[in-house]
């Protein structure tokens, strides 16, 4: 009975002992479920706390909707959690806003077309943000369009100061676009940061043309003047013909009656040695001397068709050969020391009829020798001696020596740059596009197939039509109204195009025309080439089982080499001098688009009379050509392969 109640005693105490075990595990559950919450909270509020500032952009901290300070600095900030204080984001980037077309007035009364477009940005100033905030509620797009109505205004202001010239012309020397866009940005850059806090980075003009009436009387005023400057340049030359031919014609009259006079007397020289000639031969023979003033007569009956035969083995031509029989021991002068005679220690040639002098020794100096000298080397000297001369062609009491000034000014002359752009573009253009086409032809032409004596002749025949013709038909064809290319353009719905009226487009078209022109003379020089090609190699190649490409690569090709450089050099001479074409096509238009050197050349000589700086152009091409045929000739050799 004791041991019982000890027993329930022990229990009790065990129960008591799990019971506050218990209790303290719930009461640690608790504490750490309060300390994670208080983390978890004070981890809310610190976010809530940090303000995030990207690069390129400002934070702006409000507080009850009211601007209180402006982070500027990238990276984290501090703040009083919403709703005390929030952050509106800035974006301080620089954009771009475009005005679109504005038809405007010039000062001269004109229309002008002009699209402006300016870089603006908020710059990083807490004020300007904040003024920039206010004024536009942080709102780009509405800031851009206010912007783009206050330049479209400005733009209305800015080119009544301007005349139409001022803005668009020909001559980019006379355009004052920069000082009109620094007008307009020094009228809105004030105005823009005074008013909404923006800062103008940049203002320039996107785009400017012409409407359709202003551009139709711009043209009409233009070819006026043009016109009106041809008609006087025109009649200047004209009278400084007149004078010339006046001169002229004074001149070769008194050449004539120089001539004459000088003529006279050789004649009448020349008859005094005959009558002594003649009373010498009378004294040595009188029977041969009637028989040969007999021959006198025969010019009368002989015609110049008849055909005589003289027997110098019979009696009385056999003089002709022996001579006269004891003529060295009659006393008196002799044929060859007659007062008058002509002397000379050299044979004379009964076949030198056809216009040789002959001189005192012999040498013969023929007419051609004399006229190259005059007409070649004359005027080469002359006009180096031109270049360095300010002349203008009218009396040479006018020519003024200037040094190198010609050669300075062609140096810093925009208009030669341009031209010999155009030339360098041409010459690349025009040279390989009619060397690949030549060859093509010539390679279709080189076998034996019906009418080839036709097609060859057809290929030919580009060379025989003159530059007149080909130009009048180019012209027709690429016509912007009524050609046949813009209709076969309209047949496939390009849109029409306006070819030698369009200054992005006139030089491809003369490129075209020239290639045309001068293709059957590379097909004639690459068919002779291909002629000269040994079968033998051909047939080599064949056996060693190469294909028709290869066998025209390997073979075929290098053999042409010596023709492809001839064919390089020639019409890379030609490019270089390329005149008639762009004078009968486009006049060196539209907007010089088309002018090279020799045509520019032309304009400063035959146009401006400037012949001395025509003549520094003139031998500043030469040095061009001279430079560019030495170098191919030295690159050529390396790739240039002879049978031999």
């Amino acid at each position: 009975m004791f041991g019982h109640h000890h027993n329930d005693d022990k229990d009790h105490d065990d129960h008591d002992h799990d019971h506050d075990h218990d209790h303290d595990h719930e009461r640690f559950e608790f504490s750490v479920r309060i300390g994670v919450a208080a983390l978890v909270l004070l981890a809310a509020i610190a976010t809530a706390c940090i303000v995030m500032v990207p690069a390129g952009e400002a934070g702006v901290i409000t507080r009850f909707g009211s601007p209180v300070r402006v982070d500027l600095e990238p990276g984290l900030a501090w703040k009083w959690p919403i709703p005390v204080e929030s952050v509106i984001p800035i974006d301080l980037r620089l954009r771009t806003s475009s005005t679109g077309l504005q038809d405007v007035g010039t000062r001269d009364g004109l229309r002008v077309l002009v699209q402006a477009y300016v870089a603006w940005q908020v710059p990083g100033d807490p004020q300007r943000i904040r003024q920039f905030l206010r004024s536009v509620r942080n709102q780009p797009d509405e800031a851009a369009r206010q912007l783009r109505s206050y330049v479209s205004a400005a733009l209305h202001i800015t080119s009544s100061n301007f005349d139409l010239t001022d803005l668009v012309n020909i001559d980019r020397n006379k355009v004052k676009l920069d000082a009109f866009e620094e007008q307009l940005r020094q009228q809105i850059a004030p105005r823009m940061l005074e008013v909404y806090g923006i800062e103008i980075r940049q203002v320039g003009v996107e785009r400017m043309t012409l409407p359709d009436e202003t551009l139709a009387a711009t043209v009409a005023r233009m070819r006026a003047e043009r016109e009106t400057v041809a008609a006087e340049r025109t009649a200047e030359g004209l009278r400084q013909a007149a004078a010339i031919r006046a001169d002229a014609d004074r001149d070769a009259r008194e050449l004539v009656a120089q001539s004459r006079e000088q003529a006279a007397k050789t004649e009448a020289n020349a008859q005094q040695a005959a009558s002594r000639i003649y009373a010498e031969a009378y004294r040595a023979d009188p029977g041969l001397y009637t028989t040969l003033r007999s021959l006198d007569s025969i010019s009368k009956v002989v015609g110049r068709n008849t055909t005589l035969i003289l027997r110098t083995d019979a009696a009385p031509f056999r003089v002709l050969v022996d001579g006269i029989a004891g003529a060295s021991t009659v006393a008196g002068p002799s044929a060859a020391t007659l007062p008058g005679a002509i002397q000379t220690s050299a044979p004379i040639n009964p076949g030198n009829s056809g216009g040789a002098l002959v001189s005192t020794s012999g040498q013969v100096v023929g007419i051609p020798t004399l006229a190259h000298l005059v007409l070649v080397w004359v005027p080469t000297i002359a006009s180096v001696v031109l270049s360095f001369t300010d002349w203008n062609g009218i009396g040479l009491d006018s020519i003024k020596f200037v040094g190198l000034k010609n050669y300075r000014q062609l140096a810093h002359d925009p208009v030669v740059a341009q031209a010999f752009g155009h030339t360098l573009l041409y010459t690349v253009l025009f040279v390989p596009g009619t060397m690949i086409v030549g060859l093509f032809l010539a390679v279709a032409m080189n076998r034996k197939i019906r009418f080839i004596a036709f097609y060859r002749t057809a290929a030919y025949a580009t060379m025989a039509i003159s530059t007149i013709s080909e130009a009048i038909v180019f012209i027709w064809l690429f016509d912007p109204s009524y050609g046949i290319v813009n209709y076969i353009f309209s047949l496939a719905g390009v849109p029409q195009q306006q070819f030698l009226n369009n200054p992005s487009e006139a030089l491809y078209v003369i490129v075209a025309m020239t290639i045309w022109g001068w293709t059957g003379f590379a097909v004639i020089i690459y068919l002779a080439a291909l002629q000269g090609v040994p079968t033998t190699l051909l047939e080599a190649a064949a056996l060693d089982g190469a294909g028709p490409w290869k066998t025209f690569r390997k073979v075929t090709l290098p053999l042409l080499s010596p023709a492809s450089l001839f064919l390089a050099v020639w019409l890379t001479i030609n490019a270089l001098q390329l005149f008639d074409e762009v004078y009968l096509s486009t006049q060196g238009g539209p907007l010089n688009a088309t002018t090279v050197l020799v045509y520019y050349l032309y304009e400063q000589a035959f146009q401006n009379f400037n012949f001395g700086y025509a003549s520094a152009i003139a031998y500043f091409l030469f040095l061009v050509i001279l430079v560019v045929t030495a170098i191919q000739f030295r690159v050529g050799r390396r790739f240039t392969h002879y049978r031999s």
